[in-house]
C-alpha cells in the first residue's frame, strides 16, 4: 500500500503515519457498518436507484436494468416526475441522482 502511495504522490510519510495510528479506523468502520446494512455482500456493488444490482455488467444490460427502474427526472420547473422504460440514457443517469 505504501508503494501505491508514492505511486499516485501521497505524501508517505503522512500516509504512514495515519496508517500506523489508524486514524481513519471509524471512518472505515462505519462504511462497513452501512454496507452490511444496505446488504451488501461483496465490492464493487452498483445501486440503481438506491437499488443493489447484482445482474451482468456489459453496457447493454446496465441499460436495460435501468431503462426498466423508475428513475426521478427533474422538470423545468424545480419538480421531479418518474419515468419508465424506454428511460433515460445510460449518460444521462448521473444527471438525476
Amino acid at each position: 500500500m505504501i508503494a501505491y502511495a508514492a505511486e499516485i504522490g501521497l505524501d508517505v510519510e503522512r500516509f504512514t503515519a495515519e496508517l500506523d495510528d489508524r486514524r481513519h479506523q471509524e471512518a472505515v468502520n462505519e462504511d462497513f457498518r452501512r454496507a452490511v446494512a444496505a446488504g451488501i455482500k461483496l465490492p464493487p456493488t452498483l445501486f440503481i436507484n438506491g437499488v443493489p444490482y447484482e445482474g451482468g455488467r456489459t453496457a447493454e444490460e446496465l441499460r436495460a436494468r435501468i431503462a426498466a427502474v423508475e428513475l426521478p427526472s427533474l422538470r423545468r420547473d424545480g419538480t421531479t416526475t418518474t419515468t419508465t422504460a424506454p428511460g433515460p440514457a445510460i449518460e444521462d443517469y448521473h444527471l438525476m441522482r
